[in-house]
């Protein structure tokens, strides 16, 4: 058809063939709250105020830690869909799953000596680092206003004067 524009919320159902591969993260987040209260229950430390959460210190560490990477993992992946088109949505179950892999490395190393943790550590940081350092050279190389004015559906965005042309 002529002169008709994609608009973004025919964009979005492809889009989301992703989602199930960003589940795994939040599995990890999950699997990190249910570690604090099943450790909660079977330490004796199951009333926060009794003075035993030293028993939890290690779950409760990760899962704090774990909290402050789904937020990075989440936010930066959200900007970088904005960015994404086509077949470069494949990077999206890719960093889903290095971020799995780099927490369950994480708390398996934790729980062997604070030093072992940094397995994790690397593939989160350089996973991360690639997600936000990709980001920006989109942002850089195919216009700030890109992805929001595709998301937003404006008829100034790059992809509608594409689909004029």
């Amino acid at each position: 058809m002529e002169g008709t524009t994609c608009s973004p919320v025919s964009q979005f159902p492809p889009r989301m063939t992703s989602a199930p591969s960003a589940f795994a993260p939040l599995l990890v987040l999950m699997a990190a709250i249910a570690m604090v209260g099943n450790k909660r229950r079977t330490s004796g430390a199951g009333n926060p105020l009794a003075g035993k959460d030293h028993l939890l210190q290690l779950e409760k560490n990760f899962l704090a830690n774990t909290l402050e990477q789904f937020v990075v993992f989440l936010v930066s992946t959200l900007v970088l869909i904005t960015y994404l088109q086509g077949e470069e949505m494949r990077l999206v179950p890719l960093s889903a799953i290095a971020f799995f892999v780099g927490r369950v490395l994480f708390r398996v190393g934790y729980g062997i000596a604070y030093y072992y943790r940094g397995w994790g550590i690397m593939i989160n940081f350089i996973s991360q680092g690639f997600i936000i350092g990709l980001t920006g050279y989109l942002m850089f190389t195919r216009g700030f206003m890109f992805g929001i004015a595709a998301a937003i559906g404006s008829p100034h965005s790059p992809t509608a004067a594409h689909a004029e042309l």
